[in-house]
């Protein structure tokens, strides 16, 4: 199962910040914390960060399974 994407449809290659946390689950604040300590990958364009789509799954997938963050 793929989150980032609507049935039907292709998944974007990388999603905003707003959309990042949303599809993620996490607050903003979070996500940006996150993606300042390294442990979320993000290409900044001008203003604007990019989150790709697969590595945020490839995250997800990894915190699900007890990765650095993962809660119990």
């Amino acid at each position: 199962m793929n989150i980032f994407k609507p049935e039907n449809e292709q998944p974007p290659f990388a999603l905003r910040t707003r959309d990042a946390a949303k599809a993620l689950g996490i607050s903003q604040s979070t996500l940006e914390r996150l993606t300042k300590a390294g442990e979320l990958p993000v290409k900044k364009t001008g203003r604007c960060n990019l989150y790709p789509t697969e590595a945020l799954q490839r995250w997800l997938n990894t915190e699900a399974e007890g990765g650095s963050h993962a809660t119990n």
